[in-house]
């Protein structure tokens, strides 16, 4: 499991109240879309990016987002 990986599970649990698996399908999840949006400015905040809607919306799971971050450092 990469730092990043571990980062983001932790926010998730944190944030959202959850532990989210790497795979699990983020619309099978039942997290609201404004609990969404805030989780996904948080971990822009914490790894210091800009995660655009257009972005957002391509993210299926926590990997999805776990990749994204780790090409953008």
């Amino acid at each position: 499991m990469s730092s990043t990986e571990d980062r983001i599970r932790e926010l998730a649990q944190k944030l959202l109240g959850r532990d989210l698996g790497i795979d699990t399908t983020i619309s099978d999840t039942e997290i609201s879309s404004m609990d969404l949006v805030a989780f996904l400015k948080k971990v822009g905040e914490e790894f210091d990016i800009a995660i655009s809607n257009v972005d957002a919306i391509r993210f299926q799971n926590l990997r999805d987002l776990v990749e994204f971050i780790d090409a953008r450092r």
